[in-house]
Parts: structure tokens; C-alpha cells; sequence
């Protein structure tokens, strides 16, 4: 599983506010991707984490969207694999 993290320019404008974003969310993800099943981790899957908000965010508020993602995520995953069978 491949992993990436973007903030585009047009969005946030400061190079140092596009990377404590990306930082946070590279953090957030590193402490929680614990919670993806090993199953999905050796798979060939890419997943691109984009901000979309023009603010700037604080870690509290990253990390609870971010782990509403990584439940999403799960939750797609195991559902498709349980219709394949």
C-alpha cells in the first residue's frame, strides 16, 4: 500500500503552512494506520489523502478527520472483498 499526502497551492498559498499540513497529516497517519488491516497493507493499493479547505487546521482537528478516513477506507475495503466472494 502506497501513501500520499498533498495541499495544493492554489488552496493554502504559504509553502510553510502547505508543508506543516502535509507533516501533520503524514503523522497523524503514521500514528493511526495501525487501525488498516495487515490484508489491506500488502495489497497494490494507492491512496491519496488531498486538503481541500483553505484554512489552516490544527493536529486535534487532522487527526479526527483523517481517522474518519482510515474507518471509511476499512469499511470500502471490507465490504468489496465481502461481495467478491
Amino acid at each position: 500500500m502506497k501513501v500520499a499526502f498533498a495541499v495544493p497551492a492554489k488552496k493554502i498559498k504559504k509553502a510553510i503552512d502547505r508543508n506543516y499540513l502535509k507533516r501533520i497529516m503524514r503523522e497523524v497517519y503514521r500514528k493511526n494506520k495501525f487501525l488498516l488491516k495487515d490484508s489491506l497493507h500488502k495489497k497494490s493499493i494507492y491512496i491519496t489523502f488531498i486538503f481541500l479547505t483553505n484554512e489552516r487546521v490544527h493536529y486535534k482537528q487532522m487527526e479526527e478527520v483523517l481517522l474518519l478516513l482510515l474507518q471509511q477506507i476499512q469499511e470500502k475495503y471490507l465490504s468489496h472483498t465481502k461481495h467478491k466472494e
